[in-house]
C-alpha cells in the first residue's frame, strides 16, 4: 500500500516522521539531519489511529527536545490521547486520555505545545454530544483539565492546527459548523470568522496557522485554486485580506505554513499546474506582502501531502512521492534542497 499523510517534527538534527500505510501508522526518526533514518516501526499505542481528517500539529518538539503527540483512536471508541518521547520516537510513554471521555470521531485534536514543554492544549469536536472541547495541561502532560463550550454542528466541524502566543493564550484554526473560524481561549472562549460566508473546505488539513515572535498570526488556506495567506496583528480578533501566494488553476487546497527563527514565512503546497502534483515552495521576508519566486522543489512526479517543520531557519519538508515518504531540507543561498532522502522502503503488512 502507498504511504499517506506524513507528519514531521524537527529539533536540531533530530527529525521524527509519522506516516500511514493502509490502516497502520509507522514512525521513523533521524539523528543526523536526515542523512539517514531508522527502520520504520509500527506506532505501538495505536496501530490504526485516525489521521485521515487532521494531520496538522499532532506531532511536535518542544525547545528541550521532548517529542509530543496527540491522536484519536480507530472507530471513535476512545478519548483523545497524548504521549511523549524523549528519544525522538524510538520509544514512547504510556498514553494518557486527555479529553475526559469525549468522542472526537476521528477529527483529531489540534495540539499546541509551549517552548518549555510545560503547557499543552488540544481542541476537538465531540460528535457524541455536539460539544466543542479543549484539554489543557500545565505540567508537561501529566494532568489535564477540560473546557467545554456550546454545541456546534460536528458533521461540519473540525480543528486543524493550533498555536500559543507569548502569554500562552491558545488559538486554533477550525471549520466550525461550516464556517472558517479562529477559536481563541485566553482563557475565555471567543471567535473570529475568517470568511463572511460558509466555505467549502472539506478537510481539516486545508488550512494551517502559525505565530511569530511578535505575536503576529498567519493563516494559510486554499480555496478555488488559490493559496491564500491572511495576517492578524491583534491576537486574532481581526484579519487582513487575502495575500495571494499562488493563483494558478492547478494549485491544491492543502498548503502548509511555518516560520523560521529569522521570521521568514515559508509555505509549501501540492500543485498540479504542470499536469501532475508537485511540491511547490514560497518564502516571504515581510510577512507575506511580497514573495520570493514560487518554485517546484523537485521535478519528480506525483508529490502530494507536504508537511513542514523547522530547525532554526532551515525548513524541513516531508511529502509523499509516488507512494513513498520523502524528506527534504532546504538551505543554501537560494533555499534549494540540500538534503533529500527517501524514508525507509515499503513495509509489507
Amino acid at each position: 500500500m502507498p504511504a499517506q499523510q506524513p507528519n514531521i517534527a524537527v529539533h536540531g538534527r533530530n527529525i521524527a516522521v509519522l506516516y500511514r500505510r493502509s490502516s497502520l501508522i509507522w514512525d521513523v526518526y533521524s539523528t543526523d539531519g536526515g542523512e539517514s533514518f531508522s527502520a520504520p516501526k509500527r506506532f505501538i499505542h495505536a496501530p490504526a489511529f485516525h489521521m485521515h481528517l487532521n494531520r496538522r500539529a499532532h506531532l511536535t518538539y518542544d525547545d528541550n527536545g521532548k517529542l509530543h503527540l496527540a491522536w484519536t483512536t480507530q472507530h471513535d471508541t476512545g478519548s483523545p490521547q497524548y504521549c511523549f518521547s524523549t528519544d525522538h520516537g524510538a520509544t514512547w510513554s504510556s498514553p494518557a486520555d486527555v479529553g475526559g471521555g469525549k468522542l472526537p470521531r476521528g477529527t483529531g485534536p489540534a495540539l499546541a505545545v509551549s517552548g518549555d514543554g510545560q503547557t499543552l492544549q488540544t481542541l476537538t469536536f465531540d460528535w457524541g454530544t455536539s460539544e466543542v472541547f479543549s484539554a489543557r495541561s500545565a505540567d508537561g502532560g501529566s494532568n489535564w483539565s477540560v473546557q467545554v463550550t456550546s454545541p456546534a454542528n460536528p458533521a461540519a466541524s473540525y480543528a486543524s492546527s493550533a498555536v500559543f502566543d507569548s502569554a500562552r493564550g491558545f488559538y486554533a484554526v477550525t471549520k466550525w459548523a461550516g464556517r472558517f473560524r479562529i477559536v481563541r481561549l485566553t482563557p475565555d472562549w471567543s471567535f473570529a470568522d475568517l470568511e463572511d460566508e460558509k466555505v467549502e473546505l472539506s478537510l481539516a488539513n486545508d488550512h494551517a496557522l502559525a505565530v511569530n515572535g511578535d505575536d503576529e498570526m498567519f493563516v494559510v488556506y486554499g480555496r478555488d485554486g488559490t493559496v491564500c495567506l491572511r495576517r492578524s496583528g491583534d491576537a486574532g480578533q481581526t484579519w487582513g485580506g487575502c495575500q495571494v501566494v499562488a493563483d494558478d488553476a492547478g494549485a491544491d487546497t492543502r498548503p502548509v505554513l511555518g516560520i523560521g527563527d529569522d521570521g521568514r514565512l515559508h509555505i509549501a503546497w501540492p500543485d498540479a499546474r504542470d499536469g501532475f502534483p508537485q511540491s511547490y515552495h514560497a518564502a516571504s521576508q515581510d510577512g507575506g506582502r511580497t514573495w520570493e519566486e514560487r518554485r517546484v522543489l523537485a521535478s519528480h512526479s506525483s508529490q502530494t501531502e507536504p508537511d513542514l517543520a523547522f530547525n532554526g531557519n532551515i525548513p524541513h519538508l516531508v511529502w509523499i512521492e509516488n507512494g513513498s515518504p520523502i524528506h527534504v531540507a532546504l538551505g543554501g543561498p537560494t533555499g534549494q534542497p540540500v538534503v533529500r532522502a527517501a524514508l525507509p522502503g515499503r513495509v509489507m503488512t
